[in-house]
């Protein structure tokens, strides 16, 4: 097990219950208070990649006022790579191939207030709805539709009450950021909305907020080159530099893109992500389009159709 090899998700886990992380950035430190209560398997991914030091280094690439502010891919591809969960071979990344990768989102318990915390998603290209090459293992299950949210290692936080546009899509918080959101709010935001995303920008500005650029970042750009795409064209993003739990120190700015001192143990670890980056840019390479069978139920059990007017954090 390890960051390039993860477990299933579950939620079975009990401890610790309720737990404070300390997320620290460029910015400043922000404190998330998780519940696992609200999300059980949200919980569990984010304490699992948090205490692994996988966010250290990730930027906070997408920053719209008013709506969200967006982050969670590693610096490192062949790493973000493992985690991603998006579209289908898009970008030349297919999304969810290593088993436990991806999860299955809680449903709904906690609504999208200002400062929640919850994992990001595309609804409308569902990894297990994909029409082309084979779903992963996580499509597998019979207990959800082919439109389920699946997720890997995107997060958001809401800078604003978003319950009545995120709530009903199933887009589940499983945290509250309860100091440090003045941080939240100072974040780098010059860039603002995503490029290269259908229906993300209206005539050249975010469709959240017509005050803001669409001058960000490439999505699939982030999962193919890193943080050395991020840092060459986008250096005054603000990033993860570490963290803490319960006051167990565990991170430092030590997985930064092009930094000299890394350990041993970050350095094993990018070695076997490398290699299975280099199998999952083989997949995407080799994968061809061709018709499945859909499950053809809903989470009701009710047959149904797929529907393309789907949204998400990046479409909504």
């Amino acid at each position: 097990e390890g960051l390039c090899f993860p477990s299933d998700v579950t939620g079975g886990s009990e401890e610790p219950q309720v737990f404070r992380a300390t997320l620290q950035t460029t910015a400043g430190d922000v404190v998330i208070e998780v519940n696992r209560d609200w999300a059980p398997k949200s919980a569990e991914r984010f304490l699992s990649l948090f205490s692994s030091n996988y966010f250290a280094g990730s930027r906070f690439y997408r920053v719209v006022k008013n709506w969200v502010v967006q982050f969670g891919p590693s610096g490192f591809p062949s790493l973000a790579q493992v985690y991603a969960s998006n579209g289908c071979v898009d970008g030349g990344v297919r999304p969810c191939v290593v088993p436990g990768s991806c999860f299955y989102l809680d449903p709904v318990r906690r609504p999208n207030v200002r400062g929640a915390v919850a994992f990001s998603v595309d609804t409308a290209a569902s990894v297990c709805k994909c029409p082309c090459a084979d779903p992963p293992a996580v499509c597998s299950s019979a207990e959800y539709a082919d439109d389920a949210l699946v997720a890997g290692s995107e997060l958001y936080i809401n800078l604003v009450d978003n319950a009545d546009k995120l709530d009903h899509l199933g887009f589940a918080p499983f945290g509250q950021v309860v100091e440090g959101m003045d941080v939240v709010d100072a974040l780098f935001a010059g860039y603002g909305e995503m490029q290269c995303v259908d229906g993300m920008c209206l005539e050249g500005h975010s469709k959240h907020n017509a005050s803001v650029p669409c001058a960000g970042p490439d999505f699939w750009e982030i999962y193919t080159h890193g943080n050395a795409y991020l840092s060459t064209n986008f250096s005054r993003l603000d990033y993860v530099t570490g963290g803490a739990i319960s006051n167990v120190s565990f991170g430092s700015a030590g997985l930064e893109q092009g930094d000299s001192h890394r350990n041993w143990t970050s350095f094993i670890v990018l070695l076997a992500c490398l290699a299975v980056g280099i199998v999952l840019v083989a997949s995407a390479i080799l994968a061809a389009c061709r018709p499945r069978r859909r499950k053809g139920a809903s989470r009701d059990g009710d047959s149904s159709e797929e529907d393309d007017s789907g949204g998400s954090i990046q479409s909504q």
